[in-house]
């Protein structure tokens, strides 16, 4: 069972806010949040925790629900969700991964005020599907993202791209598949290092992966001067196999 949600950080970009609610973090999370450099950074950092805490509060209650009868009683009892953020941990790649349990994976992201997370949780207490995600708010320097693009995306990629004075299409198309590229790094767990040897068309056909969403979306907010703010993002998710996304909650505000 898959499942994603998306959430607005504007709110934590008081600098107040982020160390109160650092206050009750695992020392090791709260210490990631803290060595991002500026306040906005932190607060994405801390954002994307707390929709991860959430959704395993929210999900895992309706997964036991669902397997009552069915599962094993350990399997049943897979999270405790009063301890959801001292469970995390980061592999050598910086992937991060709940320790000593395979049934549920999960990825986060985030990107100026969206933050981003999926959550895989297993059927049948086999090791949950490999999960990545990425939102990327779209990009208005078409020049700045064809850099971008001659670094990382493959020429076949480059070529299906609209003409960079396409402005808005083409930052559009360049933020489908930046997304596209680094959900699926993400999922396999290797970075960055391998965004330039990923072909997205090779990736779905070939490789045993999907991307179960792909869409632009808006958030639309109200900035500290009572005038109303609207950015456009894109949100990839990508999964080993073709896992179907059960649950989407669109945050807008």
């Amino acid at each position: 069972m898959l499942y994603l949600d998306t959430a607005s950080v504007y709110p934590l970009l008081n600098f107040n806010q982020i160390h109160t609610m650092l206050a009750l973090f695992p020392a090791e999370l709260a210490h990631r949040v803290l060595r991002a450099e500026d306040t906005s950074e932190r607060a994405r950092r801390a954002g994307a925790y707390v929709l991860l805490e959430k959704m395993v509060k929210k999900h895992t209650e309706a997964f036991k629900t669902s397997v009552e009868g069915i599962a094993k009683p350990e399997f049943v009892a897979i999270f405790d969700s009063r301890s959801v953020l001292q469970n995390v941990r980061y592999d050598a790649y910086g992937k991060p991964y709940f320790a000593e349990k395979e049934g549920v994976s999960f990825n986060l992201s985030h990107s100026d005020n969206m933050v981003a997370c999926v959550l895989s949780i297993s059927e049948d207490a086999a090791p949950a599907a490999a999960v990545g995600v990425d939102i990327q708010r779209i990009p208005d320097d078409p020049q700045k993202a064809a850099r971008v693009a001659e670094r990382y995306f493959t020429a076949n990629e480059r070529a299906s791209l609209p003409s960079a004075e396409e402005k808005e299409a083409f930052c559009t198309a360049f933020a489908r598949l930046w997304t596209q590229k680094e959900a699926y790094v993400k999922c396999i767990g290797e970075g960055l290092s391998a965004m330039a040897r990923s072909d997205t068309t090779e990736i779905a056909q070939n490789h045993g992966f999907s991307f179960p969403v792909c869409k632009e979306i808006t958030l639309t907010y109200t900035n500290l001067d009572g005038k109303e703010e609207s950015e456009r993002y894109w949100l990839t998710v990508c999964v080993e196999g073709d896992e179907e996304l059960i649950d989407y909650t669109e945050e807008k505000g």
